[in-house]
């Protein structure tokens, strides 16, 4: 028998676009699938992180929902990826499903830039909960979009003056470029280890001046590259390229 589940376009009085599944377990992918079928939403699921990063490039995406562990692009490379790529006016709600419910399991999505997470296999009721939670603020209105970098977190830690700000600012401006043309060396020389320490340098000056998209980008490298995944870094270098950019400008934009 079926559990008497009330489908989420139902409760929500308006429909939602389809959600993102990637899962390469066979008999997961058919038991979510299932699953968003009696909540009444239409699912598409991939097999892996790279597939599921070009299907959601497409924008029919409501929400994305994925493994951590795959082939080819895992699901924090994943998530990473599509942080570091999307508009500043389009945040997609990103959930994890994991086996491993541990903290530091939960910390590690939130450093590659997912919402939540949930523990695998998950019940109906349960993935309803969340999935609506998150749909919900989808139609909502909500908080300002996140901008690529927020002052506030530097005048946090260096206070309010001027010369002290620009002084780091300068500084982060210099040594940006010099740590991404360093990545971008050993993404180029298919050196995954070599790519670790620039990344690793890289991330806490992005977490000071408020680039949190930047700093996890970061992160995701640091990980792939201490894996020795090269075949990742590429994509991963491309969405530097564009964070890294986007972090410039608006730092430019500021004057000074």
């Amino acid at each position: 028998m079926r559990p008497a589940v009330t489908p989420i376009e139902q409760v929500s009085g308006e429909g939602v676009r389809r959600i993102l599944v990637a899962e390469d377990n066979d008999t997961n992918r058919q038991v979510i699938q299932r699953q968003l079928r009696l909540l009444g939403l239409e699912a598409e699921v991939v097999f892996d992180g790279v597939q599921a990063l070009e299907r959601w490039r497409s924008g029919e995406f409501a929400l994305v929902l994925t493994d951590l562990r795959m082939p080819e692009m895992d699901g924090y490379a994943l998530a990473a990826a599509i942080r570091a790529e999307e508009r500043a006016d389009r945040h997609t709600p990103i959930i994890a499903l994991t086996a491993n419910a541990l903290p530091e399991e939960e910390q590690r999505c939130r450093r590659a830039g997912m919402d939540d997470y949930l523990a695998k296999p998950a019940s109906v009721p349960r993935l309803k909960q969340m999935l609506e939670k998150w749909l919900k603020s989808l139609s909502s209105p909500g908080e300002a979009p996140e901008p690529v970098a927020d002052l506030n977190t530097l005048k946090s830690l260096v206070g309010d003056d001027p010369a002290d700000i620009e002084a780091v600012l300068k500084t982060f401006r210099r040594t940006s470029r010099q740590l991404h043309a360093e990545t971008a060396r050993a993404v180029e020389a298919v050196s995954a280890q070599a790519a670790v320490d620039p990344a690793h340098k890289l991330k806490p000056g992005a977490f000071s001046i408020g680039a949190r998209r930047l700093g996890e980008l970061c992160a995701t490298i640091e990980q792939v590259g201490k894996r020795g995944q090269s075949d990742q870094l590429s994509v991963l270098l491309k969405q530097l390229d564009t964070q890294l950019d986007a972090v410039h400008a608006y730092l430019d934009s500021l004057g000074g």
